[in-house]
């Protein structure tokens, strides 16, 4: 009696690594793509066994739960904060291709984060040359602080400066304000805090 046992081949091809080839960030999830069918078991099944480390200025981020979809591993996260570099460590056991090989790596993976940033919820006019703004979620001090980073339009009305008032509200001078006239502001490279 014979017996035939293949190890380390991998459902994608002979003797092909299986490797993490991608990771895509999205607003409330992380999508690791992979070179081959896979489940996670014990620990890779376990939000807590992965790390979000932010290696810049970004908020801190963690995985609340972990899913499979095909050949992705969707990591439902935290907010994090748009453009700044996170890295992402993958529990080195528990991630196992379709014939039980176990996953290779790298179990670190930088990306850029893609979180949503803090939107304007209301404008309060205060006087002619005084508007209060309010976002949606704290935003980065400085970048909330910074003129540029509000146009107003309508006709066009220069903002001077910006005062903070709460973590949350902030008090701009703008020129002055033509009674009768509707304005539309936007705020640009605004990040979270």
């Amino acid at each position: 009696m014979s017996l035939i046992v293949s190890l380390g081949l991998g459902s994608s091809g002979v003797g092909e690594d299986f490797v993490a080839t991608a990771v895509d960030p999205f607003d409330e999830r992380l999508e690791v793509t992979l070179n081959h069918l896979f489940s996670v078991t014990g620990p890779a099944a376990d939000p807590a066994s992965y790390a979000i480390t932010s290696i810049g200025a970004g908020v801190a981020a963690s995985v609340t739960s972990v899913a499979v979809d095909g050949y992705k591993l969707v990591l439902y996260c935290t907010e994090q904060t748009n453009g700044e570099p996170y890295r992402l460590t993958l529990p080195d056991t528990g991630i196992v291709d379709e014939v039980l090989n176990a996953f290779q790596g790298p179990f670190d993976l930088d990306y850029d984060g893609a979180g949503a940033a803090p939107e304007l919820t209301m404008v309060r006019v205060v006087d002619a040359r005084t508007l209060e703004v309010v976002f949606s979620e704290r935003p980065n001090r400085d970048d909330a602080l910074d003129p540029d980073n509000y146009s107003i339009t309508g006709p066009d009305l220069a903002v001077e400066a910006v005062e903070y008032v709460t973590d949350f509200v902030y008090r701009l001078t703008t020129a002055r304000q033509e009674p009768g006239e509707s304005y539309d502001i936007e705020v640009s490279g605004i990040r979270d805090a």
